[in-house]
């Protein structure tokens, strides 16, 4: 339980941080340290190579968040990764972090957000 916790803590803190400027070292475990012939980068991405959305709920925290590979990205087109974030009865506790149609993949409209199925990836 306690390691689910923190995954998901690490989660949204990847998501949110870049949204207030602050980077963001997220290590991927299947590039070996000083390798970086898999990403041709030390970070996986940068602010400037993002586009990041945020849809807060009536305590306004955030429910929604969306992520497109490229900044010029419409939130139209279906080209964005869109998590829903699932807090407890009080809004005060993040439970789970879950998918659009269970699914990681960039392929949402961000502005159908609310139309999708969520569930963990």
């Amino acid at each position: 339980m306690i390691r689910k916790l923190m995954c998901i803590t690490i989660l949204v803190l990847a998501t949110l941080l870049p949204i207030y400027g602050m980077s963001v070292m997220v290590h991927a475990p299947y590039v070996a340290a000083g390798d970086l012939s898999k990403t041709g980068s030390a970070e996986p991405y940068s602010k400037s190579d993002m586009q990041t959305y945020v849809d807060n709920n009536v305590d306004d925290n955030p429910l929604y968040i969306g992520a497109s590979r490229n900044p010029s990205d419409a939130s139209n087109t279906a080209r964005w990764q869109i998590k829903k974030i699932v807090y407890d009865t009080d809004n005060t506790t993040i439970l789970q972090i879950e998918f659009a149609d269970g699914t990681n993949g960039y392929n949402k409209v961000w502005t159908d957000r609310a139309s999708y199925t969520y569930t963990t990836y």
